[in-house]
């Protein structure tokens, strides 16, 4: 996907001088670099933003493909695409990584500037599409009031009301876009996809409030479904297409509830895996003696959350934080795009983080039972790849045999002077613990002890594997 990035200019303030990029949401920031292309010999060049191949279409194909083709693997589908959506326009509004405050108006959003992709989902071992917020083209800085342009930006069917309102006297200019204009089109947008309305035939008219609450029941019977009561994600997305913009909520508050919801989902999901496995997996039989698990290469699997998750290396690997095997906490969660506190004991890279506050913490729960040893530990960056700035440089790697006050202990420190995780994504690193600093302790947890390179106290992690002894339950 290529193009002309001449319109969008005016973004570059919230870019990185050294380089042009469009910004989007792809389960985690994805950010492209800008291509310098020349099509002929002596021809012009032209910049151009190279982007991954879509290759699953735009959203309008997939909404003649329900209203076509309905199968019962839509809902789940049509689930998936609300939530990268919500938290990509979420990410537009509010930037998790903020340099100087401002945020970005997308400004045409509609189905056909929303892209598919496949990814492997390793919660189903199957594939699922991923929606990307495309075509920036239109896209601005934001930072406060009502922008005024000679013509409101959008398109026809997804612009909110009060973009048409003329001034009084009919003389000026129409008022400009805000987030809740965003908020609108996005509404719209995620109302074609609930009602099955094919785009083709979409107009100006704006959907009822009886029409909306129909097309968004199909979610408030899934937050029923996992617990979370009153509907209110089902609430705020009817809200999201209020005629007046002060009724509508921010995407702040919309990606709040559709992560309760999401996490309410996930963890109903780890407490079926957990029955369907039977009491055994639940509470397995203690063995005599201790279990010793030695390092050969980062992340291999010898660790002790890889024979946890594979229940002694009998079954294939799941998370076993996401299981309640055990506990993963952090200090604090970043409400756009932070990931999730079990990501410490995942093996696939992914983004995950803490808020920006001092000494953030991540911590893992071993369980009643079962008391470790370490002699080395593993530690993965985030998978973000625009920015190694924000990698761990200082920490100390603390144990407790309860977690109460006073009972955590130092295993292992590091300052900038000494050995620190490559600077690249993804990378990894593995870090002895003396032998006169080990004890068998219960939980264990990362202490930030200084900010990140560029600095920033955002704790940003997506993997911990230890070596060591095990007694107790394995």
């Amino acid at each position: 996907m290529f193009g002309d990035v001449d319109d969008v200019e005016d973004l570059d303030v919230v870019m990185k001088p050294r380089r042009w990029c469009d910004y989007a949401f792809l389960l985690s920031v994805c950010l492209f670099p800008l291509a310098f292309l020349q099509l002929e010999p002596g021809g012009p060049v032209v910049r151009c933003l190279v982007t991954p191949f879509c290759e699953g279409g735009d959203l309008d194909g997939v909404i003649r493909r329900h209203l076509q083709n309905p199968s019962a693997a839509d809902r789940q589908e049509r689930w998936l695409l609300l939530t990268d959506m919500v938290r990509g326009l979420a990410y537009l509004h509010g930037k998790p990584f903020p340099r100087n405050g401002h945020r970005v108006l997308h400004n045409d959003i509609k189905p056909a500037n929303v892209l598919l992709r496949r990814q492997a989902d390793p919660a189903t071992q199957t594939e699922r599409p991923i929606a990307l917020l495309a075509d920036l083209g239109l896209a601005c800085v934001y930072t406060g009031g009502s922008l005024v342009y000679g013509l409101s930006r959008g398109s026809p069917g997804f612009m909110a009301p009060e973009l048409f309102v003329m001034p009084a006297g009919g003389e000026g200019r129409r008022p400009g876009n805000t987030p809740a204009t965003d908020v609108y089109a996005l509404g719209v947008t995620l109302y074609c996809l609930y009602s099955q309305t094919d785009t083709a035939h979409r107009t100006e008219e704006q959907p009822s409030e009886a029409d909306l609450r129909v097309a968004f029941a199909e979610v408030g019977a899934l937050e029923a479904a996992a617990g979370c009561r009153p509907a209110r994600l089902a609430g705020l997305l009817v809200g999201m297409c209020c005629p007046d913009p002060t009724g509508r909520p921010t995407m702040g508050q919309v990606a709040e509830a559709l992560e309760a919801v999401s996490g309410a989902m996930a963890a109903q999901r780890g407490a079926e895996m957990v029955v369907r496995r039977g009491a055994a997996a639940e509470a397995p039989v203690p063995r005599p003696g201790s279990l010793l698990f030695t390092y050969d290469h980062d992340m291999d699997e010898g660790g002790l959350f890889y024979y946890i998750g594979t229940q002694g290396r009998t079954q294939p690997w799941q998370n076993p934080a996401e299981l309640g095997w055990v506990t993963a906490t952090r200090s604090s969660d970043c409400l756009i795009g932070g990931g999730y506190a079990s990501d410490l004991t995942g093996r696939r890279p992914c983004d995950s983080w803490t808020a920006n506050e001092p000494n953030s913490w991540w911590q893992v729960d071993l369980g009643a039972g079962r008391l470790f040893t370490p002699t080395h530990y593993t530690l993965r960056h985030s998978h973000r790849t625009d920015d190694v700035g924000y990698r761990l440089q200082t920490w100390r790697l603390e144990g407790s045999v309860d977690g109460a006050d006073g009972s955590w202990r130092t295993l292992d420190e590091h300052a900038i002077s000494r050995g620190v995780i490559p600077a690249r994504p993804d990378a990894m690193a593995t870090f002895a613990v003396a032998p006169d600093r080990a004890f068998p302790a219960r939980l264990f947890r990362v202490l930030m002890t200084g900010p990140s390179p560029n600095g920033y106290h955002y704790l940003m992690l997506s993997g911990l594997e230890m070596y060591g002894s095990l007694r107790g339950v394995p």
